[in-house]
């Protein structure tokens, strides 16, 4: 723990450093589960290291920081953005974090320890993110080759939003996983294991070519480095 501190004080000061030959603007996007928790502590980190650097974050649905990134709004995005679609256009990106995803449901939905055939979930009220969630898109077309068709009782873009919904019994939904489970106030939350399992959201760091930026670039290290989709920020 001593020589975590000491490395990321040592990081800080000769962050501050670089930050000092002038002031750079940096765009960034991010999704509200980046915001719900290892975003808060990385802006406060940055804000530190680059006092001359005018960090902007934008919070939104994956699709719509994406559509920011192509107009030229943003320099970085951290989002689940479909591989397919960054290929094509021959972005700059890598694959950041993959993140573990579960049908999530109150406990007096599990009736048996037994995976639950998707097909069978249709009896629930579905939650849903809505059609600016490319991973929410992603996950109805997986669904659909699985031959299961379940039809959301109700669509809400915001993560906060589904989890309390769902914490009140209203249905279940696909939620991040090790993010619900570790949320601080017990919530009588748990997996609804399916067969077949729900494949995994991959969260891609998206870049440009932005002429030698030292500050993205350093911002870019210092992502990889803290994304951490697991922790609540507040728990």
């Amino acid at each position: 723990m001593a020589r975590d501190t000491l490395s990321s004080a040592n990081r800080i000061l000769q962050m501050k450093d670089e930050a000092a030959a002038g002031r750079q603007r940096v765009r960034a996007g991010f999704t509200d589960l980046c915001a719900l928790t290892w975003l808060p502590q990385f802006f406060r980190e940055c804000s530190e290291a680059y006092p001359l650097i005018n960090l902007e974050i934008t919070i939104d649905m994956s699709r719509n920081l994406y559509r920011m990134f192509e107009d030229g709004d943003l320099d970085i995005v951290v989002a689940p953005i479909d591989s397919a679609l960054l290929k094509q256009k021959n972005h700059k990106f890598e694959v950041l974090r993959s993140v573990e995803i579960a049908f999530i449901g109150r406990s007096e939905f599990i009736r048996s320890p037994s995976k639950v055939p998707i097909h069978n979930l249709d009896k629930f009220n579905i939650l849903v993110q809505g059609k600016e969630s490319s991973y929410a898109q992603g996950i109805n077309e997986w669904l659909s080759e699985k031959g299961a068709t379940l039809v959301p009782t109700m669509i809400a873009n915001n993560l906060v939003a589904l989890v309390g919904l769902i914490s009140a019994g209203y249905g279940i939904g696909v939620l991040p996983k090790r993010f619900v489970m570790n949320l601080s106030k017990p919530t009588d939350l748990v997996e609804i294991k399916t067969h077949p399992e729900l494949p995994d959201m991959t969260y891609y760091l998206l870049t440009r070519d932005h002429g030698g930026n030292k500050a993205v670039d350093k911002l870019v290290e210092e992502i990889s480095r803290a994304a951490d989709f697991t922790t609540p920020f507040l728990h």
